[in-house]
């Protein structure tokens, strides 16, 4: 297959991507397009067949000395290797997006300082009052006013239940020991 014709290496080239020439052809081709000259019409396939010519060698060599077991076993890796590839590239993209979501939250709430009292207003003399300088006095007086008058309604609570638990003993004490006594507790307790 020496010294073929620009016609019989176009024809070669058409059979080769049809799937139709032979080793000897395909290494024909090979090696007319391992060649320095060649014809401008030609030149785009030299990469092209000096890639083939590369995995051929290597390949069917590699191939050859390989058994039915070990071909499984490197195709059963592979076909993991490439059904877990989109797994983690997902996986990639949704933590780069949460980490640059986190820093766009840092880097616009690290101006802003906490101020308990924001969005808060009073109305005074139907003016509303919106600054908070000018109505955190009036907040924290009333929170104070609360903070008494629960402190003052837990301290009657508890005055009432003191008093309620003595005048339930005292009922209870009023019982003489048996069964009726330990009904009245029983059902005292349910309570």
């Amino acid at each position: 297959m020496k010294d073929l014709s620009i016609s019989q290496i176009e024809n070669l080239i058409a059979r080769f991507f049809e799937g139709r020439t032979s080793q000897e052809e395909e290494k024909a081709l090979y090696g007319f397009f391992a060649q320095e000259a060649l014809p401008p019409t030609l030149e785009a396939y030299k990469p092209l067949f000096a890639c083939f010519d590369g995995l051929t060698d290597l390949d069917i060599d590699a191939l050859a000395t390989l058994d039915a077991d070990t071909l499984a076993q490197k195709e059963a890796a592979t076909a993991h290797r490439l059904t877990h590839r989109p797994l983690w590239r997902s996986l990639s993209a949704a933590v780069l997006v949460l980490a640059f979501s986190v820093a766009a939250l840092h880097i616009f709430n690290s101006n802003r300082t906490f101020d308990p009292y924001e969005g808060s207003y009073i109305i005074r003399n139907g003016v509303k009052i919106t600054d908070p300088e000018l109505i955190r006095p009036h907040i924290e007086a009333t929170l104070a006013q609360y903070l008494a008058i629960e402190q003052e309604q837990n301290e009657k609570y508890l005055e009432i239940d003191a008093e309620f638990k003595k005048q339930t003993l005292d009922f209870i004490n009023g019982f003489p020991e048996g069964p009726i006594r330990d009904e009245v507790i029983q059902s005292l307790i349910l309570y």
